[in-house]
């Protein structure tokens, strides 16, 4: 979660479902099962900007294991195997399979593994378990990958979600490797060998609409990495429109040097045609001066990286909970990728076949 380069771009997008999907909650006592599995075919053109085309396959089973207990406690365990087959001879650069940390490949691990305790004005989890906070912008699991990411750590949430609740945790990120058990090994990489710790609250019923304010930290010491993020959030709705509105600043140092940026983002979406459409502005900045007062080659480059647009669609089959998801999007380059190396336009198309029970 580090800006590294200043960017703007513009999307517009036109949505009917959730493409990711969701983890399965067991709220009656006693022992419960559940699973799931997707497949996608992926289809990448010119998506480095330099003659890259990839094509493949993914596969991604989930088994869901958990025990409720009558005194609020609960157990979960979630196994999950994730799989990359059928790429084209042609595809460059080639998929690596065997790469750590890995977004493709997962053979048969423990993805989550938690322990909660509800003590009725707080829930504390302990174990291995996912973050998807405010609208997954700046923490999420990221579901659409196909490994998806977790951590290992503890959180802890009080308050009322009809009021103002807050969550606090502190935890590591967990590297997947393909091949063998995912561990808190270190892998050599500066964001994934961190801490990440934070405190978010949401104030909901407010006659403006619902606030989200937070604070994350990023540590790592072995390479005096230091990174702190400091945003909030507005999002207003007034049917069938939707406001949302957020920013944040980062600050801290890196090796000595120091770092800072911000974000903004702001978008609208409304219901429409029984879909939901929007538009959305993003603005990363990057660190102004990332060598600290150095000579910096660049100076002069645009900071609009394009915009992009993004269609999709889905429709449930046959079998109860089994649904087709379709998706296209194109991206326009704008004067940044000129200005810094290879150009153009980007273009990706995706079939996703979901059955969750």
């Amino acid at each position: 979660m580090v800006w590294g380069y200043r960017a703007a771009a513009l999307g517009l997008w036109f949505a009917v479902i959730d493409v990711c999907g969701a983890q399965q909650a067991f709220d009656a006592p006693g022992f419960h099962f559940n699973g799931s599995f997707r497949t996608r075919y992926e289809s990448k053109r010119h998506f480095d900007f330099n003659g890259g085309e990839q094509s493949y396959f993914l596969t991604r089973l989930r088994l869901d294991f958990g025990f409720r207990g009558i005194d609020r406690s609960n157990v979960f365990i979630q196994l999950q195997d994730a799989r990359v087959f059928g790429e084209s001879r042609t595809g460059v650069p080639p998929v690596n399979a065997a790469a750590v940390p890995n977004i493709f490949a997962d053979h048969l691990d423990i993805h989550q593994a938690y322990l909660e305790y509800d003590f009725g004005a707080a829930a504390l989890r302990v174990g291995r378990q996912k973050f998807n906070l405010a609208d997954q912008r700046l923490v999420a699991s990221l579901e659409w990958a196909n490994t998806a990411r977790v951590y290992d750590g503890v959180s802890l949430t009080f308050g009322n979600s009809d009021g103002r609740q807050i969550d606090l945790f502190a935890s590591a990120l967990v590297a997947v490797d393909a091949d063998h058990f995912n561990d808190r090994s270190d892998v050599g990489n500066r964001y994934l060998d961190s801490d990440f710790h934070g405190v978010f609250v949401t104030e909901s019923g407010l006659s403006l609409g619902q606030l989200e304010y937070w604070y994350f930290y990023r540590g790592n010491g072995d390479v005096n990495d230091s990174v702190s993020t400091l945003g909030a959030r507005l999002v207003r709705r007034h049917e069938p429109w939707r406001l949302d509105l957020q920013s944040a600043v980062q600050f801290g140092d890196y090796d000595g040097l120091d770092h800072s940026a911000y974000m903004v983002h702001a978008g609208i979406e409304w219901d429409l045609l029984s879909g939901r459409w929007g538009v959305a502005y993003n603005l990363a900045s990057g660190d102004e001066d990332p060598n600290d007062r150095c000579a910096v080659q660049g100076s002069d480059v645009d900071s609009y990286v394009g915009s992009e647009l993004d269609l999709t669609a889905s429709m449930p089959l046959v079998a109860e909970g089994l649904t087709l998801v379709v998706g296209v999007s194109r991206f326009f380059g704008g004067r940044y990728l000129r200005d810094t190396g290879p150009d153009g336009d980007a273009s990706f198309f995706f079939l996703q076949l979901s059955y969750t029970p």
